[in-house]
């Protein structure tokens, strides 16, 4: 089966869960703020660390279990906020970020699928 991840963050707070291959939520988590040009890339790819872990932990998964990522974050719409978060996801998840489709939305929105 395939999973995936998606974040939700922002200047206060990060939600992420864990999707089935039907599209079915199969885990949640939260973390703190996750904008990095507000609290800085450590603290940033901290919160996003902390809402997967507990995401993947109440689904009962890995990290190497995801095979899709989309994250929407606050202040990733400049050039080198996605270069570090491309970076920082691909460190975090096993599967080579580079072969996962991924597409600009806006300049608040990344997606990969």
């Amino acid at each position: 089966m395939k999973y995936s991840i998606g974040f939700d963050g922002g200047g206060t707070k990060t939600e992420c869960v864990v999707l089935d291959s039907a599209g079915k939520i199969i885990g949640e988590g939260r973390g703190g703020p996750s904008n990095p040009l507000r609290c800085g890339f450590d603290a940033a790819f901290g919160s996003l660390r902390q809402a997967a872990n507990e995401a993947l932990n109440t689904a009962g998964l890995h990290t190497n279990s995801i095979s899709g990522v989309c994250a929407g974050l606050a202040g990733a719409g400049r050039k080198n906020v996605v270069r570090r978060v491309l970076v920082f996801l691909g460190q975090e998840f096993p599967k080579p970020i580079s072969k996962l489709p991924w597409k600009r939305l806006s300049d608040r929105v990344l997606e990969w699928c």
